[in-house]
């Protein structure tokens, strides 16, 4: 049962961290840039400063959305989606900052804006419980031509991350990161993986290019993802895949956030995103 709880942290972890934003990740590769599109000469670099924010400070994003079930090309929206990370990044040596991210997702049924801590599943009929941990601070190193690494493997998870393309207009920049993930039960991976897929679109004006230091630039993100059922779903035997579908913004600050996040965060008593703050006892 211990082994059971585990993977399920390690499984919520890719999805808050990886399938929303902050998964401990493998050097980054740069494929190809696809029609229409501006090669460029540094995407990691590019990418440090539009998700990480600048050096020397904090930087938060917000992203909402849906969660939906795909079952016959019929899209079931399930609950919404509340996500937030908080990044803070600093200078190791001249070519490898440390990045820290903390990381939160939280659901809300369709027609209110109350926490969900039971949903009943209305494709299975299975009631689900869900519980809300404490955003917990992670810490990488960030190498400016290889990507964000960790120190070491998740034995139940193989990634694949990748910038896809890096385009540009007269005034902004936009930037495509995708993650291939696989999520075994175990170690021995003896049974067959459940498959993530997310993909990340970020923009931002092109003087995020310069990585000016300690000044926030203002950004936008889409991200959607496709993955196998999470079993904590309780779908069962039932065929089809879980879809989100979010978008958001960069903010210099939580007091920037949707009012709605600062509502369930007061209601429930849930610990702040930011680093150094505490939910009062």
């Amino acid at each position: 049962m211990r082994d059971i709880d585990n993977n399920r942290r390690t499984v919520l972890q890719t999805l808050i961290m990886g399938a929303l934003g902050t998964t401990p990740i493998a050097a980054i590769s740069m494929a190809p840039d696809g029609p229409g599109t501006t090669p460029s000469p540094d995407p990691h670099r590019l990418l440090l400063s539009l998700r990480y924010g600048a050096r020397d400070m904090t930087t938060y994003w917000w992203i909402s959305g849906c969660r939906y079930a795909a079952i016959d090309n019929e899209m079931i929206p399930l609950f919404n989606l509340w996500v937030g990370f908080a990044y803070r990044r600093s200078r190791l040596d001249a070519r490898v900052d440390q990045v820290q991210i903390r990381s939160r997702v939280l659901y809300t049924a369709l027609d209110s804006d109350e926490l969900l801590t039971r949903w009943l599943n209305p494709i299975s009929g299975q009631s689900v419980e869900f519980s809300w941990p404490d955003p917990v601070t992670e810490t990488y190193r960030f190498d400016f031509k290889k990507g964000l690494q960790r120190s070491n493997k998740t034995p139940t998870q193989q990634r694949e991350d990748r910038i896809t393309a890096v385009r540009r207009t007269a005034d902004r920049i936009f930037l495509d990161e995708e993650a291939r993930v696989q999520i075994f039960e175990s170690p021995e991976r003896d049974k067959p993986a459940r498959r993530v897929y997310d993909r990340y679109t970020w923009s931002g004006p092109s003087a995020i290019e310069s990585d000016p230091i300690g000044q926030f630039l203002p950004g936008e993100v889409s991200f959607m993802d496709v993955t196998d059922w999470s079993p904590r779903l309780r779908m069962g035997s039932i065929r089809g895949s879980a879809v989100a579908h979010c978008s958001g913004s960069k903010s210099e600050s939580l007091a920037h956030f949707p009012t709605i996040w600062h509502r369930l965060h007061e209601r429930n008593r849930l610990a702040p995103l930011s680093f150094s703050d505490r939910v009062a006892q």
